[in-house]
């Protein structure tokens, strides 16, 4: 998601500068933009004077916006490393939010479905970071946001490439259950809609659609060409529900706004091909696939 937001405010704005915080080395080192107006920072949002002094080394002068995407997210680990998830989720987010005070920026918070009616360690962490920012909202001018949104397709660990490796290389995809259902969205749909809402006070929540996992299994597969190939079935993991919800209204499982099988096709193919996951030669991508 940094990444892909990176190079939509580069293009958007020539002349942003952009300080790019991370614990990460590995991955810094792997950042794939190079640009005069982009700095690399290692940092850990849980660690207060190291975010500081990240941010104060490398500031041209001062930040309109802190774009805030760390986070602990891998739900099963979490449940059995709750320190982990406070840390980073609740902690890094109060700090994050001190030093915009002290810097007199903007915060957007990356959110997540899952921060609605939660059962697990990581969305009771981020329903608690939403709080904390929208609690503090009415102390900047421009107010603080926060944008919640469901799964992405494409991003770093995501469940595709998992998807697309397990179906190439054994044939078997693992589903926890068949009738989970999750919210979608390509990694540049949510990156343009962050951008475009970056100073739209409060909660803000983009247009999604849901579909089945074992639909999305069986289109990949499908793109991929691969015929025979097994589905096997793992069992609910802990804290995990069938249905996400995206507000506090709505009712888990009835998502009315689903992707047709053509649109989940194209969706996956533009993903894939954008991503490099698939093998030209085999996969039946639509040419048409573009991601918007």
């Amino acid at each position: 998601m940094g990444t892909c937001l990176a190079q939509l405010i580069l293009f958007r704005e020539p002349k942003a500068k952009i300080i790019g915080v991370s614990r990460d080395e590995q991955k810094q080192q792997e950042f794939s933009i190079k640009h005069p107006n982009l700095k690399l920072k290692l940092a850990n949002v849980s660690d207060a004077l190291s975010l500081y002094r990240a941010a104060t080394n490398a500031s041209w002068g001062g930040y309109d916006a802190i774009f805030h995407l760390a986070a602990a997210k891998c739900a099963p680990f979490l449940e059995t490393n709750p320190d982990e998830a406070v840390s980073t989720n609740i902690t890094g987010t109060q700090n994050v939010l001190d030093l915009a005070s002290e810097l007199n920026s903007h915060v957007c918070f990356a959110s997540s479905d899952k921060a609605v009616k939660p059962i697990n360690l990581y969305g009771f962490t981020k329903g608690v970071g939403e709080r904390l920012v929208l609690s503090e909202r009415d102390s900047m001018p421009d107010g603080h946001c926060v944008f919640r949104y469901g799964n992405i397709l494409g991003s770093r660990g995501s469940f595709l490439p998992a998807l697309i490796k397990t179906l190439l290389d054994e044939k078997k995809a693992y589903i926890t259950h068949p009738e989970m259902s999750r919210f979608w969205l390509p990694v540049s749909t949510v990156a343009n809609f962050i951008y475009t809402n970056r100073f739209n006070e409060g909660l803000n929540i983009p247009d999604m659609k849901s579909a089945n996992v074992i639909d999305l299994i069986e289109t990949v597969a499908n793109l991929l060409d691969i015929k025979n190939f097994e589905i096997s079935m793992i069992g609910l993991r802990a804290g995990e529900k069938l249905h996400e919800d995206i507000t506090e209204t709505s009712n888990s499982g009835q998502a009315t706004n689903k992707f047709t099988a053509a649109e989940l096709r194209e969706l996956l193919g533009a993903t894939m091909r954008s991503m490099g996951l698939f093998d030209l030669g085999r996969a039946a991508i639509p040419q048409s696939s573009k991601i918007h």
